[in-house]
């Protein structure tokens, strides 16, 4: 696959996979050769075949006698008798997986059938229909590529997409990739962004692509995302809603009940709350304003929200980066949460509170409990809350997508309502009818059993 394709038409699929499930996706790209290998040539066949399928198509005035009969043709029409529209990537899906298609040597009705048995030669082929392709309608285009000839997307091969120090729409990116144990694989190690992915000083490349400044046309730059022409704004609205739940699944598996984990809110006192899990995180099955404890307001949630439960931790006064216990429960949403494995180091003689303190301070922490954050620890999930913030969409544009998405379920309800409605109406109407029949009917005998009476009366 080349660079352009997997940057420019699907602009967010790495950094969007690397965030959702807290991975590295280092994305290798084979530069452009011709294999002489075994899988070359049955790909080679595949493109044999729908070229020659496509060329008749284009050569609309090529005699049928200079054609082969038995060969695929694929229809010069777009528009089938019932007004369709013709798929041409389900005529090439329905020609690749015929059984009576030759494959090299080994056809159906080959006798080598241990030959034609390998698993090499086992072709899958998959068709996906047009309106079942997610996120087609995004539009991006990266920037950040150093100025000058051959320096563009189509002079890189190394794309890499990191979930916990890259932003969702940043993909770090080098010409060649490069695994040199020295040089490297210890950068791939580094814990901030610059040191991870800037200049690469010990990579065994460096020598022979070292440039005039000092450089190497090797280093690693970063990528920004931004929009291009005809970018569709609800689609990353919609991409955005997905990856925040695929990131809340992927953390909610690092709950312990016990420990502890932090989760961002909208409280200007506090960066993140810290919480000790109290239960096993857990799937919403539909949306609800969820009941979270006596005195404490509900939540909102939506279906398919993972959600945790947890006794929230507060500051300790007047002693940095101390933190006690409270009663307070509290209900998270997975997706907020920016570290789900806190390692405190609880108040002991090696560890005690900051001298001078005052003694209610002291009298909390005897009695709630104290723990010390590490520096460390806070700058990960200032570094996280920034992340997923990132992720935050115009207030506006979540509106008009709920607004769409609720038409588009009222209209549901109206067709299913006006079909139920029909068979309503059809059934009373065959309700009538025989109501009415058998009022006929039985006016009919009391008519009878009038005239009979009046006869007896005269």
């Amino acid at each position: 696959m080349r660079s352009s394709i997997l940057l420019w038409n699907r602009p967010l699929l790495l950094s969007k996979l690397a965030f959702e499930y807290q991975i590295i996706y280092n994305r290798v790209i084979q530069p452009p050769g011709h294999g002489k290998c075994l899988v070359d040539a049955l790909n080679g066949l595949n493109k044999t075949l729908l070229d020659a399928a496509i060329n008749t198509k284009t050569a609309i005035l090529k005699s049928e006698k200079n054609s082969d009969a038995n060969a695929p043709k694929m229809e010069i029409h777009q528009v089938d008798e019932h007004g369709n529209r013709v798929s041409a990537a389900a005529w090439a899906y329905k020609e690749l997986t015929s059984s009576e298609r030759p494959c090299g040597v080994y056809g159906a009705w080959s006798k080598n059938k241990k030959a034609a048995s390998k698993v090499v030669m086992q072709r899958n082929y998959h068709h996906r229909e047009e309106d079942l392709a997610n996120l087609d309608s995004l539009k991006k285009k990266a920037e950040g590529f150093n100025s000058g000839l051959h320096n563009g997307m189509q002079a890189h091969y190394n794309y890499v997409g990191d979930g916990v120090l890259l932003d969702v729409g940043e993909v770090a990116c080098r010409r060649i990739p490069c695994s040199c144990e020295e040089g490297c694989m210890l950068q791939r190690k580094k814990p901030t962004k610059e040191e991870r992915y800037g200049p690469s000083p010990n990579c065994v490349l460096r020598p022979i692509m070292e440039m005039e400044d000092g450089g190497s046309y090797n280093d690693f730059c970063i990528l920004n995302m931004v929009d291009a022409k005809g970018h569709d704004q609800e689609q990353e609205v919609k991409s955005m809603v997905v990856a925040l739940k695929g990131y809340g699944e992927t953390v909610a598996e690092g709950v312990e009940v016990g420990g502890y984990g932090a989760y961002i809110v909208d409280d200007h006192d506090y960066d993140y709350y810290l919480c000790r899990w109290t239960a096993e995180p857990f799937r919403v099955e539909q949306d609800e304003d969820m009941w979270v404890g006596e005195g404490e307001d509900p939540v909102q949630v939506f279906e398919g929200d993972w959600v945790c439960r947890g006794i929230r931790l507060e500051k300790l006064p007047q002693a940095k980066n101390w933190w006690t216990m409270t009663d307070r429960p509290c209900l998270v949403r997975m997706q907020e949460v920016v570290h789900t494995g806190l390692q405190f180091r609880p108040r002991s003689d090696t560890n005690p509170l900051p001298r001078r303190r005052p003694k209610s301070v002291i009298d909390h922490a005897d009695k709630m409990g104290a723990w010390f954050l590490k520096d460390a620890d806070h700058q990960y999930m200032t570094l996280r809350r920034r992340q997923i913030e990132g992720l935050d969409y115009p207030e506006e544009l979540f509106d008009d997508l709920a607004e769409n998405m609720m038409d588009e379920d009222n209209e549901a309800e109206v067709e299913s309502g006006e079909s139920e409605g029909s068979s309503d109406e059809d059934s009373e109407e065959s309700e009538e009818e025989c109501s009415s029949e058998e009022e006929g009917s039985d006016g009919e005998e009391s008519e009878d059993e009038g005239s009979a009476d009046s006869d007896e009366d005269d």
